[in-house]
């Protein structure tokens, strides 16, 4: 299992000692299984019990570090049946810490860009992009400054290119857009623009669970075709939305 996924730090001296000790025995009892599933339960009834907690630095550093724990196992483990991140809480409660460990907080930033990154969730990268930038010009570091802005441009010109393929596939569109061969986007999959929508966005997490859940457990291959299937006629029967697969939008084969 990966390093970091792991927490050695000390939970909430404001709840109870005996039930914080058996939460976290069943965490690492889970871990030492290799039943991560099972590993997020108790990640989830500390981040609960906490709520109540977050006016003070120690238990807001908590809480963000078991966020980010339980983000690392979902994308560890890759659960599809259970698609919910703690990404919107988790950016609130870094953007309310005022603490002195500036690098603490960066690399806090730092898990939640590559998360949100690795989900194409756009908004998201584009505000912590600037808020890095931000915290990077604090620390004068111009190379990590340069380099986010990079990355900026580049998630800009990806979906730039994600709306060409989608145009052309879909709406056969021909947009007039100086594209080449040595683009590295070239070789990247097509993803359907409508996910970068806000109220798409807004309602994301609600459909990914209820698709789950209408699917079922996975089967192994070929299931990727039953979710997307749930999907698109969820999206079009309750939400009026013409979704289109990776299936539909890329010329490969998907298992």
């Amino acid at each position: 299992m990966k390093e970091r996924i792991s927490y050695n730090g000390g939970f909430m001296k404001q709840i109870d000692s005996d039930k914080k000790l058996e939460l976290i025995k069943q965490f690492d009892d889970a871990l030492k299984k290799k039943d991560f599933l099972l590993a997020i339960k108790p990640i989830h009834e500390l981040i609960a019990y906490q709520q109540s907690f977050l006016d003070d630095p120690e238990c807001l550093e908590d809480q963000i570090e078991l966020m980010s724990l339980s983000n690392n196992l979902y994308r560890f483990e890759h659960i599809s049946q259970y698609p919910t991140y703690y990404k919107e809480d988790m950016y609130k409660l870094i953007s309310l810490y005022q603490g002195d460990d500036l690098a603490w907080k960066i690399d806090k930033l730092i898990e939640l860009y590559e998360l949100v990154s690795y989900d194409k969730d756009f908004f998201m990268v584009f505000n912590l992009s600037f808020e890095l930038i931000q915290h990077y010009r604090l620390i004068n570091h111009q190379k990590k400054m340069e380099d986010v802005y990079h990355q900026l441009f580049f998630s800009l010109k990806e979906l730039e290119q994600d709306l060409v393929n989608y145009a052309h596939r879909i709406d056969k569109v021909t947009l007039n857009m100086n594209k080449t061969i040595e683009d590295k986007l070239y070789y990247q999959l097509n993803r359907n623009p409508i996910e970068q929508t806000k109220r798409y966005q807004m309602i994301k997490d609600a459909v990914d669970e209820e698709t789950h859940n209408q699917a079922g457990q996975s089967f192994g291959l070929g299931f990727c075709h039953v979710i997307w299937e749930k999907k698109k006629n969820l999206l079009k029967e309750k939400y009026g939305i013409d979704w289109h697969s990776p299936q539909e939008l890329n010329d490969a084969h998907f298992d």
